[in-house]
């Protein structure tokens, strides 16, 4: 369903970002959903999985989604960065199936980062 499957964003602590969910095709329109949890990687692997227990739902004053009747299939969440990293995931489904992005919100401690 997905037409990019976004992975990392970087930003500085305390300012805001908008993280977007895009779907490419599905009908009918898929349902979305954001989730979150925070990023805790254990030993000294670099790749951090996500727990699947440990996902929570966004509240939804944070999310933007499609107007009723709209064809847009898109979403997105409007967020400030803290002190610690962050999993998002963007799950959209229909009858037919699921599919999620996952995206890893990586903070610095006041330097500029660059956005992928």
């Amino acid at each position: 369903m997905f037409a990019v499957k976004e992975s990392n964003k970087y930003e500085t602590e305390g300012r805001s970002l908008k993280l977007e969910c895009k779907i490419s095709r599905g009908y009918p329109l898929p349902y979305i959903v954001w989730l979150y949890q925070p990023l805790i990687c254990h030993g000294k692997s670099s790749a951090c999985l996500p727990d699947e227990s440990k996902w929570t739902s966004l509240p939804y004053q944070l999310v933007e989604y499609p107007t009723r009747g709209s064809t847009s299939s898109y979403s997105q969440i409007l967020i400030t960065a803290t002190k610690e990293d962050i999993l998002y995931k963007c799950e959209a489904s229909n009858k037919f199936g699921t599919d999620n992005t996952i995206i890893k919100l990586v903070t610095s401690k006041g330097e500029e980062i660059l956005i992928l």
